[in-house]
């Protein structure tokens, strides 16, 4: 029985260059192809005493095989197959499932920085200091006739000088306290996340044909 357009639905070309594989893929997205609807697969081949390697490509094309095959061979693609509902008698076959896994990668980044300097700020302050001053005491008393009394004669004056402490203020600069700057490491945790692709096996039947699934075996 021919098949349909819509059996092909899934195309497969293999590159021995990352670099071409990775310009058709770029195409295929450019195209409308989706994440989901490309999968991409690194295989190491050992042969004649050295190692090569091959990207093989696998597109859920969805009606649109002519169109994937194209962008495929454009870049050199070669194996094309078509593997959609191939039918393969091979009991005790091996299907490998994949499944994508999380990597958490951390860089140093610069979030800011911190700058320290120091300003003049002018306040008033006021001390209370301790003063002595003199003050003249006039005292009358009646004579008493003791020799060595003082006296002056009309027109003279008698000066007595009268003091007092005054105050001046003398400013120096004391140092109050040091600041240290420095950095420490703290240590935190960050809930990362993101979609993730893993494949599944379908099992169909048709007719009368029991089908069992045993335990998964551990490695």
């Amino acid at each position: 029985m021919a098949e349909t357009r819509e059996q092909r639905s899934i195309v497969v070309g293999a590159f021995e260059d990352r670099h071409q594989a990775d310009t058709a893929i770029s195409d295929l997205r450019q195209a409308g192809f989706r994440e989901d609807q490309i999968v991409v697969e690194e295989e190491a081949r050992s042969g004649g005493g050295s190692e090569s390697h091959r990207t093989t490509v696998t597109i859920t094309a969805e009606g649109r095989y002519d169109e994937a095959t194209a962008i495929l061979r454009r870049h050199g693609a070669y194996d094309l197959q078509l593997t959609a509902h191939a039918s393969r008698t091979a009991e005790g076959a091996r299907i490998a499932v994949r499944e994508e896994e999380l990597q958490a990668h951390k860089q140093s980044v610069e979030t800011g920085e911190v700058r320290v300097r120091k300003e003049v700020v002018t306040e008033h302050r006021s001390l209370e200091v301790p003063v002595q001053r003199e003050e003249v005491v006039i005292e009358r008393h009646a004579p008493t006739g003791e020799p060595g009394a003082s006296d002056i004669r009309p027109g003279e004056e008698l000066r007595i000088p009268v003091r007092k402490e005054q105050v001046t203020v003398e400013k120096r600069p004391v140092v109050k306290e040091e600041v240290t700057v420095g950095k420490r490491v703290v240590q935190g945790t960050e809930q990362v996340g993101g979609e993730v692709h893993r494949e599944e096996v379908r099992v169909e039947s048709e007719g009368d044909v029991d089908v069992r699934e045993g335990e998964p075996k551990q490695k």
